[in-house]
């Protein structure tokens, strides 16, 4: 959210002032044949963020997502943090179709706390939700 953009600018790539970095690199990507992008940070929400950090990681995966998609590629994406909680889960469903165009979901830091009854329960519900594509969360934002 912060204008500069600075951790992205820091990492070699401008996406500030109107210029879409993600956008070309993804473009990039599609003039070099079979591509996929794949993102992290898909259970995060902006709301979730301290003020004082300035970021918004949903704005930044909808930026990821729409860019791969305009360019014909196929979009994957993960979590960034370990988390056992529906919230998670509900933010990752999100992007799935027909809102999203997430194509694949790696779930990353399985652990022995999510291996508990009550946490696998959720993470179950979660990979069944995420597999039925009848299934379409309450939770997303059609256009977002």
């Amino acid at each position: 959210k912060y204008p500069s953009h600075a951790a992205e600018v820091a990492a070699g790539y401008y996406n500030t002032n109107g210029v879409d970095g993600y956008g070309k690199l993804a473009d990039t990507f599609a003039k070099r044949g079979q591509a996929m992008v794949d993102f992290t940070c898909l259970e995060m929400t902006d709301a979730s963020q301290p003020p004082y950090a300035d970021c918004g990681p949903q704005e930044l995966v909808a930026q990821v997502q729409s860019a791969t998609l305009h360019a014909g590629l196929s979009f994957t994406g993960e979590n960034a943090l370990s988390f056992y909680s529906a919230a998670g889960y509900n933010q990752m469903l999100t992007y799935k179709p027909p809102i999203g165009g997430v194509s694949s979901v790696t779930y990353l830091r399985i652990s022995d706390e999510l291996l508990e009854p009550g946490p696998l329960a959720l993470f179950a519900d979660f990979c069944k939700r995420m597999a039925d594509p009848g299934f379409v969360t309450p939770f997303g934002i059609v256009g977002a």
